[in-house]
């Protein structure tokens, strides 16, 4: 299927992050990719870690075959914005959170139906962005609705406790990753405690980093639907599975 697809970038994004953060500027635009034909409604598209805007090209085939256009961006750090040298800004949620603001401001001038499909801790820093806000619907996939057990996990695994973190502020893991306390406190003290788009999760069983209950207790508690499939965490953006489910859940 021949998608029409559009690279341009989204102004009118905040150069610096929330005051009081320290090098994190960027360029005042973001990169995005726009697939489909002209339409009145949209999906946003929010990659999780170590994705990239390109990988709604998958998806496309299916959301655009109902009347809908995509628009992805890219996080900070990732995708081209990795090697921009103009873009210092840092994947935390008090980046996100501004930049994110703009773009949906910016879809509102131009759709009057706005969904979202957001992948893993997309969906988190989705939620914390727009608690106020109800969106036309979204599709969460494996999305991170605890942020806070997330990283206590991680930091079981290095063997460092809240303490330790609080006192170094941040402190690199042998896994490759480093913890930071900001982060930790952030996502420890701003659960998700509002959430009214209606949404529909797909959950791979074998999950590492969201147990089961934690989701299904979300799901409850937001009124969610939640269906549950094979796999892992990371669900691949050509799985049949996936594709079946986004056109059945798409409206």
């Amino acid at each position: 299927m021949n998608i029409k697809t559009e690279f341009f970038r989204i102004g009118g994004i905040p150069a610096k992050a929330t005051p009081g953060c320290q090098n994190l500027t960027g360029s005042g635009s973001l990169p995005a990719v726009l697939y489909g034909e002209t339409s009145d409604k949209v999906y946003l598209y929010l990659h999780g870690k170590n994705g990239c805007k390109e990988e709604a090209a998958a998806l496309a085939p299916v959301l655009c075959a109902g009347g809908w256009q995509i628009l992805a961006i890219d996080l900070p750090e990732h995708g081209e914005r990795k090697d921009d040298p103009e873009d210092k800004k840092e994947c935390f949620p008090w980046t996100v959170i501004p930049e994110w603001k703009a773009v949906v401001k910016w879809l509102d001038e131009r759709y009057s139906r706005v969904a979202l499909c957001a992948v893993s801790v997309a969906a988190w820093f989705v939620m914390r962005t727009f608690r106020d806000r109800a969106f036309d619907h979204a599709l969460f996939l494996s999305p991170i609705a605890d942020l806070r057990l997330v990283i206590e996990d991680m930091m079981a695994r290095a063997g460092v406790t809240a303490s330790d973190l609080g006192w170094k502020q941040h402190i690199p893991t042998a896994e490759g990753e480093t913890l930071h306390w900001d982060y930790y406190a952030y996502a420890a003290y701003q659960p998700i405690n509002r959430w009214d788009t209606p949404t529909e999760i797909l959950y791979a069983e074998s999950d590492a980093l969201q147990p089961r209950e934690t989701m299904e207790a979300f799901a409850r508690r937001f009124g969610c639907g939640m269906t549950v499939i094979p796999g892992e965490h990371y669900i691949p953006t050509d799985s049949p599975a996936l594709h079946r489910w986004l056109a059945e859940k798409m409206r």
